[in-house]
């Protein structure tokens, strides 16, 4: 599932159907994808945390990174890193 894609969009959030996609796979088809997807593998290289199966894409948006995890009993979200785009 794939929400709030497009070139004037501010956000975008993808949930894949299963873990064990991949950084890259996760990435795939988001906004701006031939700079985005390159420099997250270099911040990331493979493999991936298994796990994951969600991304949450934040466009034109400054943050300073204190959080880096966060967890209920139902989810976790980690911050992993920002990367410029044009």
């Amino acid at each position: 599932m794939r929400l709030g894609r497009g070139a004037g969009a501010l956000r975008e959030a993808y949930l894949a159907d299963s873990p064990g996609v991949g950084l890259a796979g996760l990435l795939a088809g988001c906004s701006y994808e031939e700079e985005v997807i390159p420099r997250f593998m270099q911040l990331h290289p493979e493999p991936f945390p298994e796990e994951r199966n969600a991304v949450i894409l934040l466009y034109k948006f400054a943050y300073n990174g204190h959080v880096r995890h966060a967890a209920n009993e139902r989810l976790s979200v980690d911050y992993i890193g920002s990367v410029r785009y044009e």
